[in-house]
């Protein structure tokens, strides 16, 4: 039975909950944070080093509700402190198993883990959560699938509509987390749009910044006509006709709200794209660093046997359209303008979508909550 922390007088289950990226602390950390403190638990989300963040993660986490917020740290620094860390739960979503598997190890405590694929360490965790079936098939024949948690954060998401006419087409540009990324998004999504905006006359356009996005940055992407949102993304697509962004979690929240969606890679961002391990301390250096960079990505994407959309990934088929290569924006206009004039594509995009979409089982967050309560009050 768990220790608890004590709040009080009484024991209150402390559950931690370990994420790296920015998609994973959204995406999936949000719903399932805020579901364990309607169940009454002590919630503490440690965010662990991550090459994909931007740097404004312990912000956006405070926002969530959670008790406690904590890091991120260096490696090094994070096992140091993991190892003094309280807690009668770990529940990792996103990053190296290495640090569920040590805060585990020192606090004698149960580890569970959400992932969406296999991970090295996984047969070491208590139990392991998945989305969907395709997903399990991938990992072990013991991992439980309880749904996506994505689903349930998209239809979690509040605010303001950011669409300024009922009429129209709406087109919903994703520029990625990273805002090295996004300042080379910048001028390439405003060549889109003004090459749209001659075929589409009645075209709309909002650019979802990331919820970590500083002010200054939406100013700028204001004063490019871009109207830039920070509005949750449900509220966004719940009105969206098409859509522009990266591979990524975003492909998930687009198949959720059904919208057909090009996915695009061009190589003129290849050298802002984050790598792991060893290749990111060559490709950081000076001079060479860049270039090395570029080479080792144009020559993944020379080579990918598997999709980049999460959609097509799950089905092994196109269902959202990809484009990699020496993109131009005159050559994203043209896909998206197709995309949106080729009805019959473009409505049987939209139902693979929702088939899709509707194979995720309902509130996961509460399956995973439901688990943890056992395993610590039950046993």
């Amino acid at each position: 039975m768990a220790k608890g922390y004590f709040r009080g007088g009484t024991a209150v289950i402390s559950v931690t909950l370990l994420v790296n990226g920015p998609g994973e602390l959204w995406g999936w950390c949000r719903p399932l944070a805020q579901e364990l403190k309607r169940q009454k638990k002590h919630v503490t989300i440690w965010l662990l080093p991550c090459q994909f963040a931007s740097g404004r993660e312990a912000e956006a986490a405070v926002t969530i509700g959670a008790d406690e917020v904590k890091g991120p740290y260096s490696a090094t620094e994070t096992l140091r402190a993991l190892k003094n860390h309280q807690t009668d739960v770990v529940l990792q979503m996103g990053g190296d198993l290495l640090f569920g598997h040590h805060i585990a190890r020192k606090r004698d405590v149960p580890l569970f883990c959400y992932t969406y694929g296999q991970k090295k360490g996984l047969h070491h965790c208590n139990a392991v959560f998945t989305a969907y079936e395709a997903m399990a098939r991938q990992i072990s024949s013991e991992t439980i699938i309880v749904g996506d948690l994505v689903k349930e954060g998209v239809f979690m998401d509040e605010g303001p509509s950011p669409w300024q006419d009922e009429d129209g087409v709406k087109l919903v540009f994703f520029p990625g987390s990273r805002p090295a990324i996004r300042n080379k998004a910048l001028p390439f999504l405003s060549e889109v749009t003004y090459l749209l905006r001659e075929k589409i006359e009645t075209l709309q356009v909002t650019t979802l910044l990331s919820p970590f996005s500083k002010i200054e940055e939406q100013k700028m992407w204001e004063d490019e006509g871009m109207n830039p949102s920070i509005t949750g993304t449900g509220i966004v697509l719940k009105e969206a006709d098409i859509a522009l962004t990266q591979p990524g979690t975003n492909t998930l929240e687009l198949m959720h709200m059904s919208v057909p969606t090009l996915v695009a890679v061009p190589f003129a961002f290849l050298r802002e794209i984050p790598l792991s391990g060893i290749k990111s301390f060559i490709t950081s250096l000076p001079t060479i660093g860049p270039a090395i960079k570029e080479k080792i990505l144009r020559s993944k994407a020379a080579h990918r046997t598997t999709y980049l959309a999460w959609p097509n990934r799950l089905v092994k088929k196109q269902i959202m359209r990809e484009s990699v290569g020496e993109l131009h924006p005159s050559d994203v206009a043209n896909e998206l303008y197709d995309l949106w004039q080729n009805r019959e594509a473009f409505e049987v995009q939209k139902t693979q979508l929702l088939k899709l979409s509707q194979q995720s089982r309902d509130m996961p967050s509460k399956s995973i909550s439901a688990m943890i309560e056992r395993l610590c009050v039950h046993e």
